[in-house]
């Protein structure tokens, strides 16, 4: 039932704490446009996610996707969730909190995503000079709060590393807003991974965000980071 309204909404707030990570991991893995804060004075994060009815493209398998999180609640100690839903034409409220009757999810999987795993596993065998750490710590700045996907350092040279965050779904001022809060957060080597068939609106000029951007189909190919990140002006 509730998977079946998510599919229907516009936006999604979902207050977690404690033992939270697994949900925030499955929404960045699934590539939901999601913004992340921190909740002040307690252990927890606000997600704030766009639901398939603020989408234009792809609404189906992003409000399946966007379903998915919901099993992953019960690992949370406490959990509230408000979702816009669109019903018959009008917008409804849908409320949720701790102690509902879900069905809690089964162990996650080392890789859930086949872009994540694919990428992993090319990439430490072309890039013999490198370490690939998954899931590094967040970065914290002005209270808030990123969880970039991996952290790519020399093995020589820890003093070399660069930060690689996978962009699924997007639009427009959602890039807008993650190229910002890098360049709020002195970011310099962030490489930002975008699909470009999950695209649901139109940004292409790269270059005026001065975010560092690799577009890919499907699959990235760890050729085209490791020589992002080798070129002399990277250092």
């Amino acid at each position: 039932l509730v998977k079946s309204m998510l599919s229907r909404s516009r936006e999604v707030c979902l207050r977690l704490s404690g033992q939270c990570h697994a949900v925030i991991r499955q929404a960045k893995l699934r590539g939901l446009i999601c913004v992340i804060d921190k909740i002040a004075g307690v252990d927890g994060f606000q997600l704030t996610l766009s639901g398939p009815y603020s989408l234009f493209r792809h609404t189906l398998v992003y409000g399946r996707h966007l379903g998915e999180l919901i099993p992953l609640l019960q690992r949370c100690d406490k959990y509230e969730l408000e979702a816009v839903c669109v019903i018959k034409g009008h917008a409804r409220m849908l409320r949720l909190s701790s102690g509902a009757p879900i069905a809690p999810s089964s162990p996650g999987k080392r890789f859930d995503s086949q872009v994540e795993k694919r990428f992993s596993r090319d990439f430490l065998k072309l890039a013999l000079d490198w370490d690939l750490i998954r899931e590094p710590e967040p970065i914290v700045f002005n209270h808030r709060w990123m969880f970039p996907d991996f952290e790519i350092r020399h093995r020589k040279f820890p003093e070399r590393r660069w930060y690689l965050e996978i962009v699924g779904y997007w639009r427009p001022n959602y890039l807008r807003d993650k190229f910002a809060k890098i360049k709020d957060a002195a970011i310099a080597n962030f490489i930002i991974c975008i699909d470009k068939k999950n695209a649901c609106g139109e940004l292409t000029d790269w270059g005026a965000t001065g975010a560092h951007v690799i577009e890919y189909s499907k699959l990235i190919n760890p050729k085209n980071i490791l020589e992002f990140i080798q070129r002399p002006e990277n250092g």
